[in-house]
């Protein structure tokens, strides 16, 4: 039987005009894998999994399709496509979501998933040109959307701890709608929500054949102009212009190979906190990303710097070892003390007056593949500010751009030869009742029209040494590298 009931629903259309409904089941084995391969439909779709430090997967894996609004901004044009058509608007697309956001009042109800209905998507790094006044010097050679956000009308939540599904239909009611219209409809897409995941036929499997060519992973700087790129940045750290800067670089490839079948190979080589697959009409986002930007609790505001990193040891004591290395490192310490205090003054642009803690100070997290160090600052949001405030306050990330920030992303702009596009950019959530969690948009990558294009980066120091900044822009690229490369080969398991 669907929750709340009939009779509960009428009343609560009094009350908010976005109400969840939803039916509870067994998972009877399958995975969030397995059951987005059996809800696959339509073009606007998205997969949000999470695996914590320990490799065990967080509590809920989110399903969304059948969008009821899909927002989309390129340069000051904003598109929004909805139940009444396809209209543009000369807007500023952060204005703009907030706006949608803002006209829904939800329901709640205890103990449902802590995401229960909202906007899903991202912003590109480009977003930054809205919040900052930057040149424009680097070349716009990707050209995707610089935000694309979906509100989805169901969603499939899946409990990886109790191992069960709960199928959740977001009603909107409008003025003068009749509920039980409404609840009528909600209880029609649960029941083919529930056909679709409960069908005998086995759940499509993606992986095609091979690709047809050996792969060609092209990248827009040489390791040469790479290491004169360090050394013109470190002209300025040693002026005094700058701290820090992040320097990337861009990787692309061609293949065949179906994106999701990408996006399982990474969740397998790269089990990270923040795992997406969002697919829109225009690209496909794919990523494992490491890295909170915000996430905003009630009131509670939290960032999570992360700087430092080192591999993970083949055997416990090698790993300790390396654990030791990280804390004693001179650059990574002195690196990652000043993105904490970028943290700090983001957090406290949009905080309570006093409210602003370091809770963890460089923090070893370990995860599959690498460890790194990482802090958390939080804040307890100031009255009257919301999500988007918070998004506006922080966005982007300091371990991302540099310090100070501002004079960072000008260098950024001169020294890196494309615009940085998804890279550096946010994706998640923000919900219906106020929260939102948001991850950096690295260890990502964008597929449109068969071509891939990632990027990785090295934060430059004083004295940072030009060669091994770039092979760190290897290593970090090298996840999504070897992703590609198995989907590309039809291996995926």
């Amino acid at each position: 039987m669907a929750m709340p009931d009939r009779e509960t629903f009428r009343g609560l259309t009094r009350q908010g005009n976005v109400i969840p409904v939803w039916i509870d089941l067994p998972a009877h084995g399958e995975s969030p894998v397995s059951l987005f391969q059996r809800l696959d439909a339509g073009d606007t779709v998205f997969l949000l999994e999470s695996a914590e430090g320990d490799g065990e997967w967080a509590a809920h894996s989110f399903i969304g399709v059948n969008p009821w609004l899909v927002l989309s901004a390129r340069g000051g044009l904003v598109t929004i496509t909805d139940a009444e058509g396809t209209r543009a608007v000369q807007a500023n697309s952060l204005d703009s979501l907030h706006e949608i956001l803002r006209a829904y009042v939800p329901i709640h109800f205890d103990g449902l998933p802590r995401f229960a209905g909202g906007a899903v998507g991202y912003f590109s790094y480009d977003t930054a040109r809205l919040l900052e006044h930057l040149p424009e010097i680097a070349a716009d050679e990707d050209a995707i959307p610089d935000a694309l956000w979906m509100l989805p009308g169901e969603m499939v939540i899946f409990d990886n701890r109790a191992q069960r599904v709960m199928l959740m239909h977001l009603a909107r009611v409008a003025v003068g709608d009749d509920p039980d219209t409404v609840y009528a409809l909600a209880e029609d897409r649960l029941g083919k929500l529930h056909a679709l995941i409960t069908s005998p036929v086995s759940p499509k499997n993606s992986v095609g054949a091979p690709g047809a060519a050996t792969l060609d992973f092209r990248a827009n700087f040489t390791r040469a102009d790479f290491e004169l790129a360090v050394e013109s940045v470190q002209e300025h750290i040693r002026a005094g212009d700058i701290f820090q800067m992040v320097l990337s670089q861009r990787f692309t490839v061609e293949t065949d190979a179906e994106p999701f079948d990408v996006y399982q190979a990474l969740r397998a080589i790269n089990p990270s906190p923040y795992l997406y697959y969002l697919r829109f009409p225009e690209i496909t986002i794919i990523g494992s990303s490491p890295e909170l930007l915000l996430r905003l609790e009630g009131r509670r505001l939290t960032v999570r710097p992360i700087a430092g990193t080192r591999p993970r040891g083949a055997t416990a004591t090698e790993d300790r070892a390396l654990e030791a290395s990280l804390r004693a490192d001179p650059k990574e310490i002195a690196e990652h003390v000043m993105l904490i205090d970028l943290g700090r003054n983001d957090v406290g642009r949009v905080a309570e007056i006093g409210s602003v803690r370091l809770e963890d100070r460089m923090v070893v997290e370990r995860y599959s593949h690498v460890m790194h160090l990482v802090s958390s600052v939080t804040g307890t949001l100031a009255m009257g500010l919301d999500a988007i405030d918070a998004f506006r306050a922080t966005f982007p990330a300091g371990t991302l751009t540099g310090a100070p920030k501002i004079r960072a992303m000008e260098l950024i702009e001169r020294f890196e030869p494309v615009r940085r596009g998804l890279y550096g950019g946010s994706v998640g959530y923000f919900s219906f009742n106020g929260d939102a969690d948001l991850a950096i948009a690295i260890r990502s990558l964008s597929v449109r029209n068969g071509t891939v294009t990632f990027q990785a980066g090295a934060g430059i120091v004083y004295d940072s040494i030009p060669l091994r900044e770039y092979e760190e822009t290897l290593h970090k690229a090298s996840a999504l590298r070897r992703a590609i490369e198995v989907a590309h080969s039809g291996t995926v398991a």
